[in-house]
C-alpha cells in the first residue's frame, strides 16, 4: 500500500540533504568522481544516482512485500528526479544528471 506521507517525508529529507550538500557545503558529485578518477587507469565511471538505487529497492522491497521500504524508496527516486530536473535546472540551468564521468587523464 502506498503511504503518501511517508514518500512525502523522504522526498523532503532528500532534496533538503541534497541540496544543503550542493549550495551550502559547495560539494558535488562530479568534483568527488573526477578526483577518485584521476588516481586510476579508468577511462571513465558511471555515475551511481538516487534514482537507480530507490528503484532497485522498490522492486525488492514489493516482490518481498515490504511495504516500508518501498514507500521511502519511492520517497528518494522522485526526489532525486525532482532534485536534478527543477531544481537544478531552474538554479544551475543544467540539470547535471550524467551517466558517467570521463576521467580527465585521457
Amino acid at each position: 500500500m502506498i503511504n503518501v506521507f511517508l514518500i512525502l517525508i523522504t522526498f523532503i529529507l532528500v532534496v533538503s540533504f541534497h541540496s544543503y550538500r550542493r549550495f551550502i557545503l559547495k560539494l558535488t558529485s562530479k568534483k568527488f568522481y573526477i578526483n577518485k578518477l584521476k588516481n586510476t587507469k579508468l577511462k571513465w565511471f558511471p555515475q551511481i544516482h538516487e534514482v537507480y538505487i530507490g528503484i532497485i529497492l522498490a522492486i525488492i522491497s514489493y516482490i518481498f512485500s515490504f511495504e516500508i521500504l518501498f514507500n521511502i524508496s519511492l520517497g528518494i527516486a522522485i526526489a532525486d528526479l525532482f532534485y536534478h530536473f527543477v531544481i537544478l535546472w531552474v538554479i544551475t540551468g543544467h540539470h547535471h544528471f550524467y551517466f558517467r564521468f570521463k576521467n580527465p587523464r585521457f
